[in-house]
């Protein structure tokens, strides 16, 4: 009892092993023989026979399919760097183990408003969707090209990418910023022969099945690159950076005590913030001011702030929610305003005393 315990746990030991050092091809391998032979029991006069057909024999064909998957639309800010648009690649393919598959990433503009500045791609090295120091730039220039190859075994056959671009400044044809202006990005895989440009597209079998021969097959799906049909060799999916409107700030100052600007008046700024979105509201909108040079803080009353009020006496390297007790130690003030619905605009007020 005690041999055949050892021996099954010897067994077991070796199939845990044999499963964490091999990787398995999605579906049937390429290159395989699938083997068939039937037989037929008859009996005639008396005498059973058994006779065995010829045996039938096809190979396998090398299945090429990848898939790319947009993993989330970006909006982006007039002016503003490095906004992010995630793709998956999906290597579905059948290649055999030890027989690597290879794939040319691009990356093409779709029918849209604008284009972003500075187009990159990233290899999105921790598969968080966020570009991080640790990601490799593979290209810069929507005309660049990336040669990578991709796993086929089962779960682990698929790889992250990011379509990193930069916004161009308001005062363009069309204005950036303006709302619901959508620049778009395809990210597209397609079937290489190697690792280099001069390896060459791959080429899917185009005489007919031979079933003595393991042949490419391309089985990937529509995708939204102009051009990307079903079984073509390449796949596509597009991502959209979608512009923001920028919160408009107007200041004005007003109402001096003597209705000139002396020393001793009473100055008020008013400072209003305007969201020109037509879809979304503007949310924790922080207005920050500071106390001009020769004038005193005077007073920031709740009204003058539709949100949470807060001081500082060190230029901003501090804030506190309650007003401190010396006025002439102020340096600056904040208003926190929660939320700015669409098209509207809030006011923050407060003032200060001419030296």
């Amino acid at each position: 009892m005690k041999r055949n315990s050892y021996a099954m746990a010897l067994l077991v030991g070796s199939l845990l092993l044999i499963s964490a050092s091999q990787s398995w091809a999605i579906g049937t391998e390429a290159d395989q023989t699938i083997s068939n032979q039937a037989s037929v029991q008859f009996t005639i006069n008396g005498t059973t026979t058994t006779k065995d057909s010829n045996l039938e024999d096809f190979k396998v064909d090398r299945k090429i399919r990848m898939v790319v998957t947009s993993q989330g639309d970006t909006g982006v800010l007039e002016g503003l760097n490095n906004f992010v648009l995630p793709f998956r690649v999906d290597n579905e393919s059948n290649t055999a183990t030890g027989t690597d598959d290879y794939f040319r990433l691009t990356i093409s503009g779709g029918t849209d408003d604008f284009d972003m500045n500075n187009v990159r791609l990233y290899r999105d090295e921790n598969g968080d969707g966020l570009l991080d120091g640790g990601d490799t730039l593979l290209f810069t220039g929507a005309g660049g090209a990336a040669y990578v190859t991709i796993g086929n075994g089962t779960g682990t056959n698929t790889a992250r990418y990011l379509i990193v671009a930069d916004c161009p400044p308001a005062g363009g044809t069309p204005d950036t910023a303006l709302p619901d202006l959508d620049s778009i990005y395809n990210l597209v895989a397609t079937a290489w022969n190697g690792a280099a440009a001069g390896d060459g597209i791959m080429v899917q079998d185009t005489d007919g099945n031979d079933k003595t021969l393991s042949e490419i097959v391309f089985a990937d799906p529509a995708g939204t690159a102009s051009g990307d049909v079903v079984n073509g060799g390449f796949h596509s999916d597009a991502g959209t950076y979608t512009t923001n409107a920028t919160l408009g700030v107007a200041k004005l100052a007003s109402g001096s005590t003597s209705g000139y600007n002396i020393p001793g008046d009473i100055v008020t700024y008013d400072i209003t913030v305007s969201n020109g979105d037509t879809t979304y509201a503007a949310t924790n909108v922080i207005v920050t001011d500071a106390v001009p040079g020769n004038t005193t803080y005077d007073s920031f009353a709740a009204a003058g702030c539709s949100g949470t009020r807060q001081w500082s006496i060190d230029s901003q390297a501090n804030w506190v929610n309650i007003e401190p007790a010396d006025k002439t130690t102020i340096t600056d003030i904040r208003c926190t305003i929660a939320s700015i619905a669409v098209g509207a605009s809030s006011t923050v007020s407060f003032k200060v005393a001419i030296d």
